[in-house]
């Protein structure tokens, strides 16, 4: 089995795990900073999948647009912990949070104690 395959059965089932349930919606992915993490490597997996032997640098890119898009797509639509954010720069800096924190440069710790320094609210 491939890491990436465990990687993507563990995704799919955390929010059964966290909630106890069967079943798994949208909106579960984006209840706090630390589910929020868990979307971008697996979005950005699908996406290195169509563009193969692309260079490190490129995928670190990829990663931190796809963490910034999917960031300031939660908070246009008002999902879960983004519905509480008033202004995009907030989002845009949770989106730029979780890109780091999923690359592994960040734990979600720091990130969080950032985030309460300039009054992000991120339930985690």
């Amino acid at each position: 089995m491939s890491a990436a395959f465990l990687f993507l059965l563990l995704f799919a089932c955390s929010p059964v795990f966290a909630q106890g349930g069967v079943t798994i919606e949208f909106g579960d992915y984006f209840t706090d900073f630390g589910a929020f993490v868990l979307v971008v490597p697996v979005v950005v997996e699908f996406i290195k999948r169509a563009v193969p032997n692309a260079p490190h640098l490129a995928n670190q890119i990829i990663s931190w647009a796809v963490g910034v898009g999917l960031a300031m797509l939660a908070w246009a639509l008002d999902l879960g912990f983004f519905a509480e954010i008033v202004t995009w720069w907030q989002a845009l800096v949770i989106g730029f949070g979780s890109s780091l924190a999923a690359n592994g440069v960040f734990d979600t710790g720091l990130i969080t104690w950032i985030f309460s320094l300039i009054k992000i609210k991120s339930q985690a």
